[in-house]
């Protein structure tokens, strides 16, 4: 997509910063095709055509893994 960010998880926050690529302090690099591939990604495909993963691609599912799962039934607004 050409745009780079850089993904930090503090404190049970998560925290992203628009800044140029540096795979000299990047644990693991996600290069997606398209935004819908960050959804694929999220829900744990790492093999699909259009992803390319480098680095260390255990750090990436361990960081997926302490995320919560997105809940479908969402009330976006509540009486």
């Amino acid at each position: 997509l050409g745009v780079n960010y850089r993904l930090a998880l503090r404190n049970g926050v998560l925290v992203y910063r628009k800044v140029a690529a540096d795979s000299a302090t990047a644990t693991v690099t996600v290069k997606l095709d398209s935004k819908f591939r960050l959804l694929a990604v999220a829900m744990g495909d790492s093999t699909s055509p259009g992803l390319e993963l480098s680095g260390d691609q255990a750090a990436l599912q361990a960081f997926l893994g302490v995320l919560d799962a997105p809940d479908p039934s969402f009330n976006i607004v509540t009486p």
